[in-house]
Parts: structure tokens; C-alpha cells; sequence
């Protein structure tokens, strides 16, 4: 309301006398205010945030009618994985923003007044969202590969780790083993070579475990991921046999039958894992004259082949290997034979006649001596 004196001439108010007289008066003039006017705001808002964040930004408007209030509502979304809302003082959040899912958002809001007639007005809020590092990188499998124990250092590839990461194309990513005894891995491109000696299939077993990590640059830090790798040592016949112990000896009697075996049986072990390659074969290589010995190749079992004479050969050194079909070794074995009293002696002569004077008397010595006259032999 506002008021206003208004002059007029002639007067506003006469008498009518003869000689007129006037007077002034103030009126009072009430405006009422029409709503014509819509909510100002900042047509275009451009916002940059991090992912994972939930306040987006606060809307500044305001309108020149007075006594206005203004509301918002969520015209649209493009895309429209974000579900936004906007409170009634302008405040937009969303429930959580991904860079992975999308980059940018265009979300439209409707700020109208409660004016009669009502008024409005449209924001178009451009939403840029900023990667960060909030994602593990991912391991791809299967984390397993195979080697031969008897492999050497070599450039060979034995396996190329593969990983992912959903934190963008910028996100770089490095791998690297919990254990590099054996192996090495390039950083950059998860290639696994043999650095030393394989593994022993004998030591340390038929697998070999490493955990095999991958790790993302930091944005702000940087997140990791591990996955254990089982390796699979392949036995190889790399192990020679050991006789325990390398040198033995026997006693046979020369009159010990045929088939007959000595009282010990030799005995090697390969410490291969495989019995493809841990099971030993025996031969005698040398010292077994006339072939009077022989020997089971599965057993060591030494036993008489042909019949022992004393007379001929009275001791034997055998040399007994042992094999696994690659790798060979040797012992001695010394049998001694002892001799037997089989037979009754021969006189040679069988008969000799002797002379002697007729006057001895009996217990007195006889001129002669057996063994002086007959020659004998056990044979």
C-alpha cells in the first residue's frame, strides 16, 4: 500500500460560495501484487564431483514476487542410472555416484513458485563424475601351470598372469609372486619364467604353491588382489640309486646246492617319486667266474648257479649294479667258499711189503714209517 496527495485545479473540494473557497485531502491507494514473475535461477550448473559421493550441490534461486515460496522436482535423469532428489531448499543428492557405470549425468529439476497462476523455471544441472581408485583389480584364472623338476633358468614362458580393472583406462596395473625361489614375473605384462633349478620333485612335493598379486595405481592409494598359483612339479628320473651298504660279503659252502641263496641279498634305493622311475633292476657286471653265481634282478637276491669247488675257486668279488633304467650304480660283494671233507684219503701205494728180523720182540718199534712210504691225498 502507499498513499499519494493529490492536487487538482480547479480544487478538489469547493462550497459554491460566492466567493469559492477549496480544500486538499489525502487518499490512500492500495496495490496489490500480481504474480509476474518466475523463479530466477542459474539456467545451466555445471559440477564436477568424485565418485562415490552423495551431495551433489545446493541450487540458488530466488524469485521477485514477494511472499513466494518455491519447490523442486526432478524433471528428468539422462542417463538414467542415478535416481537423484532435490529437497525443498534446493539441495540435490544422489544415492552414490560410479564413474564405472557412467561418466557424466544431465539431470533437469523444475523450480516453480506458488504463485496464482504459478511459475516456473528449468535447471539443467551437467553432472561430471571424477574416477577414483575404489575398485579391486580382478585376477583372471586358472592359476595353475605345470613344470618339468629337471627345467633350467630359461626365458621359457611358463604362464601370463591376466587382470582387469574397472577404475578406468588410466588405472595401470603390476603384477609380482609372494615367492620368487623359483620364478620371476615382469611387472608390467604377468609373464612367469623360470629363474633357477625347478623345483625338486623330491623336496618339496608334487605342487608348489605361490600367491600371484596384482596391484592398480594409486588414485588416491592403491588396491590390490591375490590369488594363490599351484604349480605341478613333474617327477623326472633324476635320482640314482644307492646300494645301503656298498660292500658286502657272504660265506657258501662248497657243497651248497644249486639255487641255493646266500644269507644276503643286496639292496638299493631311488629316490625318484614315481615308481616308473624308483624301481631298481640287479645284474652282476663283473667277477662271477664261470658264471657260479646269479642274481634275481627284482630282489638282489644272490644265490649258487653252478656247483662251488673249493680245489678251483676258493673266493669271488662280485660287482652288482643297480639300475632304474637311466641311472646306474655299483657294489662289491666278496663271497668266501669253504672247503668240506667229502672224501675218504687214497694210499698210493696201496701195498708195500717190508722186512724185519725175527728176534723183535712184541711192543718193540718196526724200521719203518707209514708216512715215509705212502703217499696220500683227501680228494
Amino acid at each position: 500500500m502507499f498513499t499519494t496527495r493529490l492536487i487538482s485545479d480547479p480544487p478538489l473540494f469547493t462550497d459554491g460560495g460566492a466567493s469559492a473557497r477549496s480544500a486538499t485531502g489525502t487518499v490512500a491507494i492500495t496495490v496489490d501484487d500480481a504474480n509476474d514473475n518466475s523463479p530466477l535461477c542459474t539456467s545451466v550448473v555445471n559440477v564436477d564431483k568424485d565418485e562415490d559421493q552423495t551431495s551433489v550441490t545446493t541450487l540458488s534461486c530466488s524469485d521477485s514476487d514477494a511472499g513466494t515460496t518455491l519447490s523442486y522436482s526432478i524433471i528428468s535423469t539422462t542417463p538414467n542410472s542415478i535416481t537423484p532428489s532435490v529437497s525443498s531448499s534446493g539441495v540435490v543428492t544422489v544415492a552414490a555416484l560410479d564413474y564405472e557405470t557412467d561418466t557424466s549425468h544431465v539431470i533437469k529439476i523444475k523450480v516453480e513458485d506458488d504463485g496464482v497462476p504459478q511459475k516456473s523455471t528449468t535447471v539443467t544441472l551437467n553432472l561430471v563424475v571424477n574416477d577414483l581408485n575404489d575398485n579391486d583389480p580382478t585376477l583372471t584364472g586358472p592359476f595353475t601351470f605345470t613344470v618339468l623338476e629337471t627345467a633350467g633358468a630359461s626365458n621359457t614362458v611358463y604362464y601370463s598372469a591376466t587382470a582387469s580393472s574397472e577404475d578406468g583406462p588410466d588405472d595401470a596395473l603390476s603384477f609380482s609372486l609372494s615367492d620368487t625361489t623359483y620364478f620371476d614375473i615382469a611387472t608390467g605384462t604377468g609373464v612367469i619364467t623360470l629363474k633357477t633349478q625347478a623345483p625338486d620333485r623330491e623336496t618339496v612335493g608334487s605342487t608348489y604353491t605361490t600367491d600371484l598379486c596384482v596391484e592398480d595405481s594409486a588414485n588416491p592409494t592403491a588396491r590390490s588382489a591375490c590369488q594363490t598359483m599351484t604349480i605341478t612339479v613333474t617327477d623326472q628320473n633324476d635320482v640314482t640309486p644307492v646300494f645301503n651298504p656298498a660292500a658286502y660279503t657272504g660265506t657258501v659252502a662248497e657243497n651248497t646246492a644249486t639255487g641255493t641263496a646266500l644269507s644276503t641279498a643286496v639292496t638299493a634305493t631311488d629316490g625318484d617319486v614315481s615308481s616308473a622311475f624308483n624301481t631298481v633292476q640287479y645284474s652282476i657286471l663283473s667277477g662271477n667266474t664261470g658264471n657260479d653265481f646269479s642274481i634275481h634282478t627284482g630282489t638282489g637276491e644272490v644265490s649258487v648257479a653252478e656247483a662251488l669247488d673249493f680245489s678251483v675257486t676258493s673266493n669271488y668279488t662280485l660287482v652288482i649294479q643297480a639300475s632304474d633304467g637311466t641311472n646306474t650304480a655299483t657294489a662289491s660283494y666278496y663271497i668266501q667258499v669253504t672247503s668240506v671233507n667229502l672224501n675218504d684219503p687214497v694210499f698210493t701205494p696201496t701195498s708195500e711189503t717190508v722186512s724185519i728180523n725175527e728176534d723183535l720182540n712184541i711192543g718193540d718199534p718196526v724200521p719203518y714209517t707209514v708216512s715215509e712210504r705212502f703217499q696220500y691225498k683227501n680228494t
